[in-house]
């Protein structure tokens, strides 16, 4: 039994038609880990006069931590609605790809999750963050290679055919309707495989004891949302589906040219 980790999902990536298998664990089980942990102390937790329950300051003249921007305030006021039952616990979530070695194209992206109720400060220790998923870097040669056997009609890709998901190495332009598929969707399609359960959170919501500073808020809402996603500009461009290019020629630039 693994709890909601290690799930693997196969898919056919709409773009390229390859195939990948994306490992990818529970958001719940992950954020419980977060608000379980021992090693986190009641100075790590963001609250206003160091009450769970405590409404932003009406007041509020200033920009120091998460809690105290516009992306907070505004989206308190809009989805609280039972004072006293529910915390706003935003979901920060961060991308980054990493290297495998020195001499190997084959970079791991893991998509993490941290919550807006602890610090900056915080946030900034690796204890603090799960993992809620990997992207793979799928190649489109195999699955290419596996069709063109099965096309063939050799008695080799007998085999294959059965094995091989619907629509994988197509070699026909990849379409939706009449509507190209853009290469960009290959990512977004993992990313839903990846974020499915944490949707699921938040539309279902979570309810928890909290435990704080020696005292027991019982049968707390958790209400999440997502402020901001952090990550490099590789990956920013990607999620937006802007151009990666940085020619002269090219007329959307990135963000730090903008």
């Amino acid at each position: 039994r693994n709890l909601g980790y290690g799930n693997v999902t196969e898919i056919i990536l709409p773009s390229t038609k390859a195939k990948v298998k994306i490992v990818w664990n529970e958001s719940k089980m992950v954020i419980q880990s977060l608000l379980t942990d021992p090693r986190i102390q009641p100075e790590h937790y963001l609250w206003f006069n160091d009450d769970p329950l405590a409404v932003p300051p009406a007041d509020l003249d200033y920009i120091s931590d998460l809690n105290t921007g516009k992306s907070y305030t505004e989206t308190y006021k809009k989805l609280l609605t039972k004072p006293g039952k529910q915390v706003l616990c935003p979901i920060i979530i961060y991308t980054d790809a990493a290297a495998t070695g020195q001499f190997v194209d084959n970079p791991i992206t893991a998509v993490k999750i941290a919550l807006g109720i602890h610090t900056r400060k915080a946030r900034e220790q690796g204890l603090f963050w799960g993992t809620i998923g990997y992207i793979p870097s799928p190649t489109k040669v195999k699955s290419k290679g596996q069709r063109q056997l099965v096309d063939s009609g050799h008695a080799d890709g007998a085999i294959p055919y059965y094995e091989m998901m619907d629509d994988e190495g197509e070699l026909k332009a990849s379409k939706k309707g009449n509507v190209e598929v853009h290469k960009s969707q290959d990512l977004h399609s993992m990313l839903d495989v990846i974020l499915a359960s944490l949707v699921r959170l938040f539309k279902n919501g979570l309810t928890w004891n909290l435990v704080y500073n020696g005292k027991v808020y019982k049968d707390l809402e958790l209400v999440f949302y997502v402020p901001f996603i952090r990550c490099d500009t590789d990956e920013a461009d990607k999620l937006c589906g802007s151009y990666t290019s940085r020619g002269k020629n090219v007329s959307q630039l990135c963000r730090y040219c903008m």
